[in-house]
């Protein structure tokens, strides 16, 4: 799953789905690069960390972007996720039904 706002590098999708396979993962998720500063309003990093900190001290888990589009999943994770939300809340159910497990490098 890549979000298409041009903020993530497309080159390192072949060694997250290595680290998948390898590491026997549910998902991994990219971080964004914050290179291009059009690509992120005013506040956006500093909320991201907020949220990504408040859902961590709740839900546990080893992420640092819960909000980030950049996503390799298992099989076994695509069909056993009830998508039901969207906009930026599927990002979040994401991280959450992830969270707190030994399956997702975030």
């Amino acid at each position: 799953m890549v979000d298409g706002d041009a903020t993530y590098d497309a080159a390192s999708a072949p060694k997250m789905i290595e680290r998948l396979i390898s590491e026997r993962l549910d998902m991994v998720v990219g971080v964004r690069k914050h290179e291009e500063k059009e690509a992120y309003r005013m506040g956006h990093t500093f909320g991201n960390k907020m949220l990504t900190g408040c859902v961590k001290s709740i839900f546990g888990g080893k992420f640092s972007d819960m909000l980030s589009g950049y996503r390799i999943f298992s099989r076994r994770y695509v069909k056993s996720f009830p998508a039901m939300a969207k906009g930026f809340e599927t990002e979040t159910g994401l991280t959450i039904a992830c969270s707190g497990t030994q399956n997702a490098l975030c």
